[in-house]
């Protein structure tokens, strides 16, 4: 800041006016580019219909209804145990509810020691500065309060990596417990499959899948859609 006239002025606020100014240029001109694009006539419609059909197929809808018809899923749905689009989906929506969890964890921690210890703790580093003296009186100050209150902030981070790690584990549980039940509930393609080991070391030349098939179908008496085999070619690897 500088005086001019008897009044304070900001050094920089030129520059800040001028980055004001260009900003608004450019919103501007995005504004009407936008509403540019709104006003286009439409020069292939038949495009335009494939277009929206493939972007109506794209969405995530419901189950079908009594009348047939797939409604898409309402702002309303739970994403954090209504299956929209798989199990990582429901997973995902859970680990931001858990970050969510946690950074309440630790801004009420912190909150705890302002309130019920010292409430220097709200004020060190904000309080603002002004001519010389009060900054050296600004300064000592902040020091000694510091140095004071030091032992709140090694707590302060004891509690968060010790509440960090166990939120982490029991967050680990849930989202596997989470899973599990998800699976439980519903039938996928590896319900269908059954894994064999232990089976002997067989060159790759022979038909393998055909004669497993064969044996196992053979032996179960059930039909088997087909066999993968997975060979251990580590050691041929190039």
């Amino acid at each position: 800041y500088y005086l001019k006239d008897g009044q304070c002025w900001f050094k920089y606020g030129g520059a800040v006016s001028v980055v004001q100014g260009v900003l608004a240029v450019i919103v501007l001109l995005v504004a009407i580019w936008l509403l540019e694009w709104g006003f286009r006539p439409t020069v292939n419609q038949a495009g335009l219909h494939h277009a929206l059909g493939a972007r109506e197929k794209a969405k995530l809808k419901m189950k079908k209804d009594d009348d047939g018809v797939r409604k898409v899923f309402p702002l309303t749905t739970n994403l954090l145990k209504e299956q929209v689009a798989g199990p990582g989906m429901m997973l995902h929506f859970n680990f931001q509810v858990f970050l969510m969890i946690w950074a309440v964890f630790v801004a009420v921690a912190w909150m705890c020691f302002a309130q019920f210890v010292d409430a220097d703790l709200w004020r060190l580093g904000t309080r603002k500065f002004g001519v010389p003296r009060e900054n050296c009186i600004l300064v000592m100050w902040g020091y000694e309060r510091q140095q004071a209150l030091m032992w709140t902030k090694v707590a302060f981070l004891w509690i968060v990596y010790l509440g960090s790690f166990l939120m982490c584990m029991a967050y680990g549980i849930y989202q596997l417990r989470a899973f599990q039940e998800v699976d439980y509930q519903h039938k996928t393609m590896k319900d269908f499959v059954a894994m064999i080991v232990g089976l002997p070391a067989i060159e790759g030349t022979k038909n393998v899948e055909e004669d497993l098939k064969a044996h196992i179908e053979q032996l179960t008496g059930q039909r088997l859609v087909g066999v993968s085999v997975a060979w251990d070619w580590q050691e041929h690897q190039e």
